[in-house]
C-alpha cells in the first residue's frame, strides 16, 4: 500500500490541495470583516505599579497613572455574559451574525446544531470582540469585527460606553461602601452636639444665669467689702462702748451691723445655697460644658475618619480616557489572505516534509 503512493501525489495531496483551498476559501468565499478599533486608558491615583516614595508624591499633587488592575476589569467586563447581553438586547448581535451572508467558518452555528446562548458567548468572545492591553503604553485596545463597516462602529462605541459606565459603577461603589457608614456616624454626632446644644439653652434660660462664674466673682467682691465695712463698724462700736457706753451713737451702730451681717449672710446664701445657688449652677454648667466638649471631638473624630475614607475612595476611584475613538473602516482588514495562505502553506508543507521521511522509513525497513 505506501510503495504506491509515490512523492508527487502525496505533495498534491498534503500541500497543493490544502494550499489550493486556502486559497479559494480566503480569495473567494470568506466573508471581507471590518474592523473598528478604539483604544482608552484606564488611570488612576491608586499607583500600584509605581515606587512606594514616588507613588506617594505623584498621589499628592493629583497626577493620574495607568492602572493595570483597572484595564483588566474592563478586559474582563468586555468578555463577561452581561455586556454580551447588552449588545443582544440592543443590536441582536446573535441574529447579525447567524446571518447567511457569513460563510460556513465564521458564522455562528451555520448548521443550527447548537443555537443555545452559552454556545454564542463562546463565538462572541473569539470572533466578534477583542481587548488587550499594552503593556508598555498602558492602552487598552478593543476591536469588533463583523461585515458592515458601520455596525462595527457601532458596536465599538457602544463598548466604549459600556465600559464608562462600568467604570463609574466600580467608582460608586468603593465611594458609598465605606463611605456610607461614616458619614452617618458623622450625622448621628453632629445631630447629638445639637440636641445638647439646644439643652444647655434650656438649663441658662431656666436657672437665669450666663456666666456663674463672674456671678461668683462679684459676690465674693461685695461679700468681702462688707465684711471690711463690718469689721469699720465693730471697732468703732468698741471704742464708743469702752470710752461712752451710754453714747446715743452705739444703738445706731448695731442696727448698721446687724443690717451689714444680714446681706452678708444673704449674699452667702445666694452663692452656697442647697438648689439655686450660684456654685450649684456653676458645678452643673461644667458637667454640661464638658459633656458638650466631648460630643465636639467625638464630631471632629468622625469627620477626620470621613474624610479619609473619601480620600480612600477617590485613590481607588478609576478614571477612563478615550485616546482613539472607533473609526468607520473603509475597507475589510480581514481575513489576510497572504498571510493566511502562507501559513496554510508552511505547516502543510511541514506535515508533508514529516510524512513523506515516515513513509521513506517504512518503505526501507519493508525491504530489508
Amino acid at each position: 500500500m505506501l510503495k504506491k503512493i509515490s512523492a508527487s501525489k502525496l505533495f498534491i495531496v498534503l500541500v497543493v490541495v490544502p494550499t489550493f483551498l486556502g486559497i479559494l476559501y480566503n480569495l473567494v468565499i470568506a466573508t471581507p470583516r471590518y474592523v473598528s478599533e478604539a483604544k482608552v486608558v484606564i488611570k488612576s491615583l491608586g499607583m500600584e505599579e509605581m515606587p512606594g516614595g514616588l507613588g506617594s508624591l505623584l498621589s499628592a499633587v493629583g497626577v493620574l497613572q495607568p492602572s493595570t488592575s483597572g484595564a483588566y476589569l474592563v478586559i474582563d467586563h468586555i468578555y463577561s455574559r452581561d455586556v454580551m447581553f447588552q449588545l443582544e438586547k440592543k443590536f441582536r448581535i446573535k441574529e447579525y451574525y447567524s446571518h447567511k451572508d457569513w460563510d460556513l467558518l465564521m458564522r455562528f452555528d451555520p448548521f443550527n446544531l447548537d443555537p443555545s446562548y452559552e454556545n454564542f458567548y463562546e463565538y462572541y468572545k473569539s470572533k466578534v470582540v477583542e481587548s488587550f492591553l499594552d503593556t508598555n503604553s498602558g492602552v487598552l485596545h478593543i476591536r469588533v469585527r463583523a461585515k458592515d463597516p458601520d455596525y462595527a462602529q457601532t458596536l465599538a462605541n457602544e463598548l466604549i460606553k459600556i465600559s464608562e459606565d462600568f467604570v463609574n459603577k466600580i467608582n460608586e461603589r468603593a465611594s458609598m461602601t465605606a463611605l456610607r457608614y461614616y458619614k452617618e456616624q458623622l450625622e448621628n454626632s453632629k445631630r447629638k452636639v445639637k440636641e445638647f446644644s439646644e439643652k444647655v439653652k434650656k438649663f441658662l434660660t431656666k436657672k437665669k444665669v450666663i456666666a456663674p462664674e463672674q456671678e461668683i466673682g462679684v459676690i465674693l467682691s461685695m461679700v468681702a467689702t462688707l465684711h471690711s465695712k463690718l469689721i469699720e463698724k465693730q471697732i468703732e462700736l468698741s471704742t464708743i462702748m469702752s470710752v461712752a457706753p451710754k453714747n446715743p451713737r452705739v444703738p445706731e451702730l448695731k442696727r448698721e451691723i446687724d443690717q451689714i451681717r444680714k446681706e452678708i449672710d444673704k449674699l452667702l446664701n445666694k452663692l452656697t445655697g442647697k438648689e439655686n445657688s450660684l456654685a450649684t449652677h456653676s458645678v452643673e454648667l461644667e458637667l454640661l460644658k464638658s459633656e458638650l466638649l466631648m460630643l465636639q471631638k467625638e464630631v471632629e473624630m468622625n469627620l477626620a475618619a470621613f474624610l479619609q475614607a473619601q480620600n480612600q475612595a477617590y485613590l481607588q476611584h478609576l478614571f477612563i480616557e478615550t485616546v482613539e475613538k472607533p473609526i468607520k473602516p473603509d475597507a475589510p482588514t480581514e481575513p489576510k489572505a497572504g498571510r493566511n495562505i502562507f501559513v496554510i502553506f508552511a505547516i502543510s508543507f511541514a506535515v508533508w516534509g514529516v510524512v513523506s521521511l515516515l513513509i521513506a522509513g517504512v518503505k526501507e525497513h519493508m525491504e530489508e
